[in-house]
């Protein structure tokens, strides 16, 4: 099916424009994870489907659909010593989400809760992303820019690095600094519901 896919592009270029054969690679379900194809085939068909791939294209390919997180964190890093103008927010959240898989892997590894120093450098980067003081609505939430990729990110760092119980009891009390940030109490709420924070963080002081 990809071949037929990659010859099918290849012979009617105009079939799919090249911003759509960038968005199956770039988005958080791209084809890659959809089809848990290998690197070395990701790299084949990005390279097959993306004419021309820039230095952009290629930061959000690492990200998304490799999860080279080490890579991607270096390369936003150096980008963002200069002025990258309207892509500076894209690469100040894809760096910060890149940051915390590398801190939660480094964590779990260890199995404690990490750096003190890094974590509030995260925290503090995780700030950054909202007027300092302010409680948004809804409607204002949801219209800052990324922010959905920001949340769900966040989330996913965690979920990809803790998955049993145990892990995230550990855990609980650094996620919930993550998710006291958010600044909305609906959206906060909801999100400790659904994860059961109360009940991983009532387990947490019972192992202390």
């Amino acid at each position: 099916i990809m071949n037929q896919i990659i010859h099918l592009q290849q012979a009617h270029p105009m079939v799919m424009l090249r911003q759509d054969m960038l968005a199956l690679f770039t988005v958080p379900k791209n084809i890659c994870k959809t089809y848990q194809l290998s690197a070395q085939m990701s790299r084949r068909l990005f390279h097959a489907w993306v004419k021309e791939a820039n230095k952009y294209d290629e930061i959000l390919f690492s990200f998304y659909a490799l999860n080279a997180y080490a890579e991607t964190y270096q390369l936003t890093t150096e980008y963002l010593q200069n002025d990258v103008g309207e892509l500076a927010l894209e690469f100040r959240q894809i760096r910060f989400l890149s940051a915390l898989q590398l801190y939660l892997k480094d964590a779990n590894r260890r199995h404690d809760t990490g750096d003190l120093k890094k974590l509030n450098e995260l925290l503090s980067w995780f700030d950054s992303f909202f007027e300092d003081g302010r409680n948004y609505t809804i409607e204002e939430f949801i219209a800052i820019p990324g922010v959905e990729n920001l949340t769900m990110g966040m989330l996913s760092a965690f979920r990809d690095n803790y998955s049993n119980e145990d892990e995230q009891i550990r855990i609980a009390p650094v996620q919930m600094q993550f998710i006291e940030r958010l600044p909305n109490e609906s959206i906060r709420t909801k999100i400790i519901d659904d994860l059961g924070m109360e009940h991983l963080l009532k387990k947490t002081n019972n192992h202390e």
